[in-house]
């Protein structure tokens, strides 16, 4: 279960997300270099990976990032026969790399669709996939360490002894303590 503020009254929302969701389908992913000609240039670039886009600076400016990003995607670039840099590219190539990256991945830029029950106010959020697991492993360890303490707390069992139980077996002595 995920979890949410509404931008308009501050209820927390909670919603459920379903990684099956996230992932591309065969028709959308890609392989190899992609083109595009704008401003007179010839361009090969191919998609960013996870791995170019940790090593963007989060502190960097959105221009600083998105010039980096096409510094580490830029296969080839020409214009009039002439090899070109990254940092050589006009604007409008830019945003034309941008937006042809947008066209064949789409799921790079995923906007979840919410609704509050309280308000009804309706609204679109960009699914930052970074924080949400991190904040889904911190409430499964808050889950952990809780589950650790009733049991501790009911049997005098040492956490490594709890921690070694199947998580069946940890949910079926839960439930007794609850009975």
């Amino acid at each position: 279960m995920s979890t949410v503020i509404c931008p308009a009254c501050a209820e927390q929302l909670e919603f459920r997300l379903q990684a099956d969701d996230l992932y591309a389908t065969p028709s959308e992913e890609r392989n190899g270099p992609a083109g595009v000609s704008e401003a007179g240039c010839e361009i090969l670039f191919r998609l960013p990976t996870s791995l170019d886009l940790a090593s963007l600076d989060r502190h960097a400016g959105p221009a600083a990032n998105r010039q980096e990003l096409v510094k580490r995607c830029l296969v080839s670039a020409k214009r009039a026969g002439v090899e070109l840099e990254a940092s050589q590219l006009p604007d409008a190539a830019v945003t034309a790399i941008a937006q042809r990256m947008s066209e064949l991945d789409p799921r790079a830029d995923l906007q979840l669709a919410l609704a509050c029950p309280q308000c009804e106010h309706a609204w679109q959020t960009p699914l930052d996939i970074v924080s949400y697991f991190w904040s889904e492993i911190h409430a499964w360890s808050q889950r952990i360490f809780r589950e650790v303490h009733l049991l501790a707390s009911a049997y005098g069992w040492r956490e490594a002894d709890i921690l070694a139980l199947s998580a069946w077996r940890r949910q079926a002595y839960l439930e007794l303590i609850d009975s």
